[in-house]
């Protein structure tokens, strides 16, 4: 189902008989409803999408994504359904360009708990939305990253990290010298190494990809 078919859903099934009447109780231009309908805007913005799952009562990532269903049954009944996790955004003060949508706009997640091994720590686990493409061709701009933010097991994988408090996702490459590697798998992107020996800017890795979730 496209985002225009999720809209329309949406407003039939709450029966809100106008474009007019879904804006008004969304908090949004009615213009930008009618693009959305119309299929004009085929990306709803992660704000926009925290309005209509505040104002509506839906499930954000479904109004975002089309996956799961349009109502949130775990906030509704938090014993309905023991395989849902709710996953909230990757809360950092600072972002840039390279790293991701704000968390405030972010809705939380709710995702089935046999996409993880039973291993995982699921209370570790948070979530965030790139806007680069420094990781393609592995990832592209919209794909929402699932990280473990305790999991630091030091082997060379892609990691949420902070360099000088802009938060990114990149791939680290640990060497034998104490240095890491910190790669765009993109290849118009310079490879930058860290050396703690030497380093003015600050550094730090936040957790390890455990999942991807293709926009």
């Amino acid at each position: 189902m496209h985002l225009n078919e999720r809209i329309k859903s949406l407003r039939e099934r709450l029966k809100i008989n106008s474009q007019e009447e879904l804006a008004t109780i969304v908090g949004l231009p009615r213009h930008k409803i009618a693009d959305l309908e119309r299929g004009k805007t085929k990306e709803l913005k992660a704000e926009d999408a925290a309005q209509f799952a505040e104002n509506l009562h839906i499930n954000g990532w479904w109004l975002l994504t089309g996956q799961g269903s349009m109502n949130d049954e775990m906030a509704q009944s938090p014993t309905s359904d023991t395989n849902a996790l709710k996953i909230e955004p990757l809360c950092h003060q600072h972002t840039s360009a390279q790293g991701q949508t704000d968390a405030q706009t972010l809705p939380v997640l709710i995702l089935d708990a046999s996409l993880f091994t039973p291993q995982t720590d699921t209370a570790q686990l948070r979530y965030l939305r790139l806007q680069s493409d420094n990781m393609e061709p592995t990832l592209h701009k919209g794909d929402y990253v699932v990280i473990h933010i305790q999991q630091h097991a030091y082997v060379d994988d892609l990691y949420a990290i902070m360099i000088d408090r802009r938060l990114m996702i990149r791939r680290l490459h640990f060497r034998v010298d104490g240095t890491i590697g910190i790669l765009s798998d993109n290849p118009k992107y310079p490879h930058e190494v860290y050396d703690p020996s030497v380093a003015k800017e600050s550094f730090e890795i936040i957790g390890r990809r455990v999942l991807t979730l293709k926009q």
